[in-house]
């Protein structure tokens, strides 16, 4: 806090709250682990990191746009949420005749960090010179 100049009110100088809950509509049961950081040290880190990757998400989508307009090529594989598949496939030139759905709830857990950390700086850079961003403030 002093190293970064980051002022933490009193309330929020706590860990996140863990939570387990279990999956037993699956075979065999599994569990999922939820952290509440409602009131926690790491609020004003997380909003702050919320509100930028949202601004890169953004301007991805700007220049993914940009590519389909000149190309008629998507690029953008990004979602926020499933209102957004519905609207892709409801838009779609020609229809599906086949269509299936999977789940990638464990995905994220297997991507190498190393390749990950890789990946989003190659966005962030993508997204900065699209922009011609210098920094965010």
């Amino acid at each position: 806090m002093k190293k970064f100049k980051i002022d933490i009110p009193e309330k929020q100088l706590s860990l996140p709250f863990l939570f387990w809950i279990p999956k037993m509509h699956k075979i065999p049961s599994k569990q999922r682990f939820i952290a509440a950081s409602y009131c926690c040290s790491t609020k004003s880190a997380s909003s702050i990191l919320a509100q930028v990757l949202k601004l890169i998400y953004n301007s991805h989508k700007v220049y993914c746009d940009r590519i389909n307009a000149y190309t008629g090529y998507n690029c953008m594989w990004i979602i926020q949420n499933s209102l957004e598949v519905h609207n892709t496939l409801n838009t779609c030139r020609s229809k599906a005749k086949d269509l299936k759905t999977y789940d990638f709830s464990t995905l994220y857990t297997s991507i190498p960090h190393d390749k990950l950390k890789e990946k989003v700086s190659n966005l962030i850079i993508k997204s900065f010179d699209s922009q011609d961003w210098k920094f965010i403030y």
